[in-house]
């Protein structure tokens, strides 16, 4: 049998990351201010192909000296898998710190009644469901275990879903950003009639005021 055959599982688990830390590398491009990618988990990469070359080394006899390491192989490719777990999470905090600061930011610029004008749901919905996210992001960060591999790849997979609901919302926050500049137009619009308005009555009250006094005081 083939080095691929004899550890197809680990192998699969190996290209099934190489294609999350793919999409994710675009994603992070995307969501970034200046379209540049994440690139701690670059070196990551460089650790897991070194990983993973061994393994091509050692089937093809290249590497000779593992007597004493009876799972050479195998040992090797989960380590490259612990690489390649490593660079997702810090890939995933990267996008889920990028796209939480992008929420705030674009927010704090509108006051709560423009807020919820516009977004209707947003304080009884959507922020305590982006603080319920934030909360299993710190747990999912904190109960990482690299060794135990399909631990880690439910909690990756998990991960990802919680960056889709954060995104969806982004996405959302986004294309209502129309409606809020036409909110704060209208406002400041209708607050510069309302002041012309009260300028114009002040205006006619003083010029009637002076008017009565003048016939007051005339002969």
């Amino acid at each position: 049998m083939t080095l691929i055959e004899n550890y197809r599982e680990l192998f699969s688990i190996l290209i099934e990351m190489h294609f999350k830390l793919k999409k994710l590398n675009i994603l992070s491009e995307e969501i970034s201010i200046d379209f540049k990618s994440f690139r701690l988990p670059s070196q990551e990469i460089v650790h897991a192909n070194e990983h993973i070359m061994r393994t091509f080394a050692s089937e093809l006899g290249l590497i000779t000296d593992t007597t004493t390491m009876p799972n050479y192989i195998e040992d090797n490719l989960k380590k490259a898998i612990a690489h390649y777990y490593r660079a997702i999470f810090d890939s995933l905090d990267y996008i889920s710190i990028i796209l939480r600061s992008k929420i705030v930011n674009v927010l704090n610029q509108y006051p709560p009644n423009v807020i919820m004008h516009v977004l209707p749901d947003y304080y009884t919905t959507i922020r305590p469901a982006i603080m319920n996210l934030t909360i299993d992001i710190n747990e999912l960060r904190a109960s990482k275990e690299l060794s135990d591999i399909k631990s880690v790849s439910s909690k990756v997979d998990k991960y990802i879903e919680i960056i889709d609901k954060i995104l969806v919302f982004h996405r959302k926050l986004e294309a209502s950003l129309p409606d809020f500049n036409n909110l704060i137009r209208e406002t400041k619009y209708n607050k510069v009639k309302s002041q012309i308005f009260i300028a114009l009555i002040s205006i006619l009250f003083a010029s009637l005021s002076t008017w009565l006094v003048i016939s007051f005081l005339s002969p």
